[in-house]
């Protein structure tokens, strides 16, 4: 693998690897690529065209890649203050690291794309918001089942039904 100092990209004897800038997560680590990684390429071009910068960027294509694979996503709004919440989150959709959270095809990104483009808002969950949802709920549940224990057993103790000695 050599490192062109005039471009930063990647390449090697016989493949092209890429501009480290624009690698999906699972290309620069050398995992299986499909069209995803496509998809997260043209959600850096999108990001850059939003914020006026790319979202990692370091003085070497390793670092940069080191930085894309274990850095959170830099919010957009961090860079743009007054960025509409639904342009955020599909930023955020396109880039994500895990492939199955992306868009899953250029036609749905497109489509998000004209949306935004037209003004529309744009809504969906996915898998994550789903998950932690869920995670959030039970969690909730947990806390108010424990809640309502201690509650009775206090009120118990308080009552001197139970004696703290006893237990």
């Amino acid at each position: 693998l050599e490192v062109s100092e005039e471009t930063g990209t990647l390449t090697g004897t016989g493949m092209g690897v890429g501009t480290p800038q624009y690698m999906a997560h699972e290309q620069a680590t050398g995992r299986k690529v499909d069209h995803r990684a496509d998809i997260y390429a043209l959600g850096v071009v999108f990001y850059e065209m939003v914020t006026g910068r790319k979202p990692y960027d370091a003085d070497t294509p390793l670092a940069v890649i080191i930085k894309q694979a274990s850095d959170p996503l830099p919010p957009p709004k961090q860079f743009v203050r007054n960025l509409p919440e639904h342009v955020e989150r599909v930023i955020f959709k396109s880039l994500a690291k895990n492939p199955e959270d992306r868009f899953q095809s250029m036609t749905e990104f497109a489509t998000t794309l004209e949306m935004i483009g037209q003004g529309k808002k744009v809504h969906w969950s996915n898998k994550n918001t789903r998950r932690y949802l869920i995670f959030a709920s039970a969690i909730t549940v947990i806390a108010v089942v424990i809640g309502v224990i201690a509650f009775l057993f206090n009120d118990q103790v308080a009552q001197g039904k139970i004696s703290l000695a006893s237990i």
